[in-house]
């Protein structure tokens, strides 16, 4: 038997009963693993990081979360039961996801959401609920995911944008497969989510489009969605959206989203970042998400498919020959000093943007004349964010000379040499972080590579779920942590806020009468 350390202990769920156990995350021939034993059903292994330097790693960029805007619930049956959001929850809410509706017009495997299963019940929030929804929201939100279920099968799409964006919900993306989008209306669709306010204001409507995309081959789509044929949809809907995006505006973006199967989709890595280099007109970055065992995805190879963060960085370090390397990649809590100095400085922004170092990172590239180059090849990150830090403090205080003088430190710290015709963009935004126009056009040279590792029953460690700022809606107003609601509470609250299937079809039926511009893509699928 290998020799084993525990790194720390925590709590997780039994993969079986769901029961809240005691667990260690361990250290084994230099992997992490989350080692948990339930009374009941026995002990559970699963690999958590594949490396243990780069767990390490990212540990070292803990930071501290923000207390949440308002306490929903009481701490009665203890974490993560009482989730809603309970006293024991350490972070506030940065970005809210809504399902509004659990409705599919595809049949994917992989699904967080188990749409790919015929319905017993329909869950779609009327507009009345969802405006109660929003409200629940306004003050302390500023960016919100509609999902489902595939969200443009609702008629009302339009009108749930835009009763978002009164209540200044600034920035909204639609998490789609693409269906609709490469269809013969996806060009009209894109203009008409996206310039709901006008052309010529510069207020947007949608801002980014969160695009199913694993990859190109079709044994990948095959596996992951049933139809080997499936990657021409993105292809085309990438197209589409390019022809309705707004120039003004620089609206929607995509961001690409490739669920990374163990030995299935991995080897493609590489090819997909170069496609978005191609397309960096329109597309803003890819999240890759290595597979939850959560919603339709089975089991049964669990040990086989398991994919990790770390397996993800190595793997992009090497089909992209080092250009990108595993150490360019950081914990996605890196960005909250930068936005605590806003904040504190501008009173804009959030006060934190935070979140667990073992959930997700990312990296920034710049592009510059068909070459791409990480961000942290310019700047001595570590000593950036230790500076901001500093700012972000000396601003709180008050102090705000010294805040100043600590942002110019930082800043000054950007190397010159190579970054030619950005230095003016950088110095632009630097100069003033209201100048939001600036900021546009330095992102347009920008791209966004990133990891997020959802948990499941498997991996579930109660300390990340506790920092978690991605939080679910629902109707009656209450918020649960992300991984929470697809691992324990999914099943019995979505069914509590649905209705039959002959219902919904009569709701439908209503909607469609008084919208009808979208429809027949925006319909009830058959066979539900």
């Amino acid at each position: 038997m290998s020799a084993r350390k525990t790194v720390k202990d925590t709590t997780s769920v039994c993969p079986e009963c769901l029961a809240a156990i005691p667990a260690s995350v361990v250290v084994k021939q230099e992997k992490i693993y989350l080692s948990k034993t339930c009374a009941q059903h026995g002990s559970f292994e699963d690999l958590y990081w594949s490396s243990k330097d780069l767990y390490d790693r990212a540990s070292s960029y803990a930071t501290r979360g923000a207390e949440p805007a308002s306490r929903q619930t009481d701490s009665k049956n203890g974490c993560p039961r009482d989730c809603g959001l309970c006293p024991n929850h350490k972070n506030l809410t940065i970005l809210a996801v809504m399902d509004i509706t659990n409705l599919c017009n595809a049949k994917c495997p992989t699904c967080f959401a188990s749409s790919d299963k015929k319905k017993e019940y329909v869950y779609e929030p009327s507009i009345e609920q969802i405006r109660l929804m929003l409200d629940s929201m306004a003050g302390d939100i500023h960016a919100m995911q509609l999902t489902g279920g595939e969200p443009t099968l609702r008629p009302d799409l339009h009108q749930i944008i835009y009763e978002a964006k009164l209540r200044d919900i600034n920035h909204i993306e639609l998490n789609t497969n693409g269906i609709v989008f490469a269809s013969s209306r996806g060009t009209q669709l894109t203009k008409s989510l996206e310039g709901m306010f006008g052309d010529e204001t510069l207020k947007k409507g949608l801002s980014t489009v969160y695009l199913k995309f694993n990859g190109f081959s079709p044994a990948t789509w095959e596996a992951t969605t049933g139809d080997p044929d499936w990657g021409n949809i993105p292809l085309r809907a990438v197209e589409n959206i390019k022809k309705g995006y707004s120039d003004k505006r620089r609206s929607p973006g995509i961001m690409l989203v490739p669920t990374l199967i163990n030995g299935l989709n991995t080897y493609e890595i590489g090819d997909i970042i170069r496609y978005a280099m191609r397309e960096s007109y329109v597309i803003r970055g890819v999240n890759f998400q290595p597979v939850s065992f959560a919603g339709s995805m089975s089991t049964r190879d669990l040990e086989r498919m398991r994919y990790t963060l770390s397996d993800l960085f190595m793997d992009v370090e090497e089909q992209t020959k080092g250009d990108i390397k595993a150490e360019d990649f950081f914990p996605i809590s890196c960005v909250s000093p930068f936005a605590e100095t806003v904040w504190y400085w501008k009173g804009r922004g959030m006060p934190s943007f935070a979140c667990h170092p073992h959930c997700g990172s990312m990296t920034a590239l710049f592009i510059h004349d068909d070459d791409f180059v990480p961000v942290s090849r310019y700047v001595d990150m570590d000593k950036f964010f230790v500076l901001l830090q500093k700012a972000a403090t000396c601003f709180m205080e008050g102090k705000n000379t010294r805040g100043k003088i600590n942002v110019i430190r930082a800043l000054t710290g950007i190397k010159r040499k190579g970054i030619g015709p950005l230095l003016p963009l950088v110095k632009d935004v630097a100069g003033d972080v209201d100048n939001w126009t600036a900021l546009g056009r330095l992102l347009l040279h920008m791209v966004f590579i990133g990891g997020m590792h959802f948990m499941d029953r498997y991996n579930f460690d109660l300390e990340r779920v506790q920092m978690c700022p991605i939080h679910q809606i629902l109707p009656d107003g209450s918020r649960v942590p992300f991984c929470t609601y697809q691992t324990i509470h999914r099943p019995f609250l979505e069914r509590k806020f649905s209705v039959s299937v002959d219902e919904a079809t009569k709701n439908r039926s209503a909607q469609q009468r008084i919208m009808p511009s979208l429809a027949p893509e925006m319909r009830i699928p058959p066979g539900v």
